[in-house]
């Protein structure tokens, strides 16, 4: 997670969960809970997420990782292919 806990708000919480990651955001609401139990509004997005199985993080983890082979083979490809024309 983020070392420098300057950056545990509830805004950076709630863009992680907009983007789907869900356990940096429940990390960051757990942690602002422990500074502020009396925070009624952040108990009610954490009770939310719990209640809902708010997990969309793995479709974008896997379009992250899919994204990023993709990338790599069409950089190796471009490199075979380069190799192959210097043999010629």
């Amino acid at each position: 997670m983020i070392e420098n806990k300057i950056f545990y708000t509830e805004t950076m919480a709630d863009v992680f969960r907009n983007q789907g990651l869900t356990d940096k955001a429940r990390h960051i609401y757990q942690y602002l809970l422990e500074k502020d139990p009396s925070r009624t509004d952040i108990q009610t997005k954490l009770s939310e997420m719990n209640c809902r199985h708010d997990t969309p993080t793995e479709p974008f983890r896997d379009s992250a990782f899919l994204l990023q082979k993709w990338v790599e083979l069409v950089l190796r490809y471009r490199q075979i292919k380069r190799l192959k024309a210097m043999i010629r």
